[in-house]
Formats: structure tokens, C-alpha cells, sequence
């Protein structure tokens, strides 16, 4: 979640939110992220307790407000399902090796390898887990949202999460809107999990049509909304990234394992693996996925394939 951005927060009634109060708690729940207690536990769980007690602390208020925390807690776990490309917050993991700069899909390699992986690789690649993140892209003819925000946070209330349908649920999990980088026209929709699962299996007519009924819903009490003229896709697009699970601390070497190029029997270089889940520090980014490959170029360019290079020649 980027900070210092504006952000501008509609419940479920099509009222206005406090943007400045969301804000300072979600900034505090990432701070808490990056401060993580001694023994691993369950990402959400810690999150919640530490938010609790800095909003008792830092905004009395909210004590007799039990809606707002409810609906802020459900929202905040879309958005870091959505961060850490996972289905819930608990299954993501207070304990992490990844560091802050300034892929496989498990169930394929069976089929995709032949002789099999060596067992050590196929438990780094069961060890790991990679979810499922949605961008779903509409195209407006003209802007008709706020210039100055480049992000709208969906925040429901209990109420009327009660009232939708079973089968549009998947709406009330898609957490906001945000201002596309790449046309300005365009609004993107998040989701992750098992809702994107589902996404993916809808048609193109249907998502468009329950996605403006949720702009709607939460924006047009202040708006006038157009229709779209398009829907972005892109087939080609498997997985996201992966993320440390609740049982990745247990498994410190998982990813230097991934990483680990397969020789033959004659030790000739004949399989190299690279990807952001093979990056010890930088995995779940493009930067990590880049020096992976960057790694990977170099191992190749120093093999003279006819001896198995040594841990210090690695």
C-alpha cells in the first residue's frame, strides 16, 4: 500500500468515509507488518490484536464503534490479501526473510517435467504458496471520479453485507478502485483468493455488470456514473506471486532450494530455475524476478558444462 497517496473511503450506504482515520490505521497495520513479534503466528491475527490497542489507545472513540472496526478489520484483510497475494490474512506468516527496497504454479510440475524433479524440489515448491490476484480493468469515455484521489476504499457495512445475494458475494471481497497508471480512464478493481478464482470462471458481461453495480452502490450518491466502453483481459496471466505461508518459517532453505539448478549424471548443467519465488530477500516483486533471472544468466555464462561448480564458485 502506497503512503502519502490520497485515498477517499464510501461505505456500503454510498456515504463518505473518514479517509484521514482509515489512513492512520493502515498505516499503523503496515508499520506492524515490518515489526514482527519474536515467535511466528498467523499475520492477521497479530495484526488485529496490535490494531485493537493503538485504536483504544490512539482514538477512544472507536471503543463504542465496534461496526467501523469490524468493517475496517474485513476490508483490511482484502487489502493485504490482495499485498501478499494470499486468500486470508492468516495464512501469511508474521516471519519473513523478504526485504524492503530503498513462478511456479505448484500443481504443474508434474506434468511439466519429465524425468520428475528431484524431490528436494518439489518439497520447496509444496512448502511455498503462490494465490491468485485479480485486476480487473474498465474503461470510461470520459473521468468522472475525483482527480485529486487515485484510490476508492469499499468499506461494507454489516447490514447490508447481509442483504447480497450468495451468488454476487464475490463483490463484497473486491476491497476498492484505484486510478490505472497506465490510462488515466480507467478504473482497476482488486480481489484475491477465491473470489479471483471465481472471477475467472464469469463471463465478461457479468463481471462488468456487478462491478458497476457496486460503483454504483458505493459512489453515486455523488456521482453521476457512465457505463464503460470496455473491459480489460488478459488470458495469459497464471498465479501472481508468492508469499512466506504460515509454515514457510519452518523451512528456511525453501527458496535457495527452488533455486538450485539440476545437473545430470555426468554433473553437465541441464536445468536452471529462476523467478521471484526463487529470490531469497526480493521475492513477490518484479525487481526480485529480474536479478533471479539476472543470477541464473550469470550461472550460465561461467559453466564450461563439464564439471559441477563448487559452493564457492556459485
Amino acid at each position: 500500500m502506497q503512503q502519502g497517496v490520497l485515498h477517499k473511503v464510501f461505505t456500503s450506504d454510498g456515504l463518505d468515509g473518514n479517509a484521514h482515520l482509515l489512513m492512520d490505521l493502515v498505516e499503523y497495520a503496515f508499520n506492524m507488518m515490518e515489526q514482527p513479534p519474536d515467535v511466528a503466528e498467523p499475520m492477521g491475527q497479530y495484526v488485529t490484536r496490535r490494531l485493537e490497542n493503538y485504536a483504544k489507545a490512539k482514538h477512544p472513540e472507536l471503543e463504542h464503534d465496534t461496526s467501523f472496526m469490524e468493517s475496517f478489520l474485513r476490508w483490511m484483510n482484502l487489502v493485504v490479501g490482495t499485498h501478499e497475494s494470499c486468500a486470508h490474512w492468516d495464512d501469511v506468516s508474521t516471519q519473513t526473510q523478504y526485504e524492503e527496497l530503498e513462478a511456479m504454479t505448484p500443481c504443474k510440475h508434474a506434468s511439466l517435467f519429465s524425468p520428475p524433479l528431484p524431490e528436494k524440489k518439489v518439497k520447496a515448491i509444496d512448502n511455498l504458496s503462490i494465490g491468485v490476484v485479480d485486476k480487473i480493468v474498465l474503461l470510461f469515455e470520459e473521468i468522472w471520479w475525483p482527480t485529486d484521489v487515485i484510490c476508492f476504499a469499499f468499506l461494507w457495512r454489516a447490514q447490508d453485507l447481509a442483504t447480497v445475494p450468495e451468488e454476487d458475494k464475490w463483490t463484497t471481497m473486491v476491497f476498492g478502485a484505484s486510478i490505472s497508471m497506465a490510462n488515466e480512464k480507467c478504473l482497476v478493481f482488486w480481489t484475491s483468493g477465491d473470489e479471483a478464482k471465481l472471477v475467472e470462471t464469469l463471463s465478461d458481461d457479468v463481471v462488468k455488470s456487478k462491478l458497476m453495480g457496486l460503483l454504483r452502490k458505493f459512489m453515486a450518491k455523488n456521482h453521476v456514473i457512465p457505463e464503460p466502453i470496455d473491459m480489460v483481459s488478459n488470458p495469459y496471466s497464471r498465479g501472481s506471486y508468492s508469499f512466506d505461508n504460515v509454515y514457510t518459517p519452518d523451512h528456511p532453505e525453501v527458496r535457495a532450494d527452488l533455486a538450485e539448478p539440476i545437473y545430470d549424471q555426468k554433473g553437465k548443467l541441464r536445468l536452471m530455475f529462476a523467478g521471484e519465488a526463487t529470490s531469497k530477500s526480493h521475492f513477490s516483486t518484479v525487481h526480485g524476478a529480474i536479478e533471479s533471472g539476472r543470477r541464473e544468466a550469470h550461472r550460465f555464462l561461467k559453466t564450461d558444462f563439464n564439471f559441477v561448480p563448487t559452493e564457492a564458485e556459485e
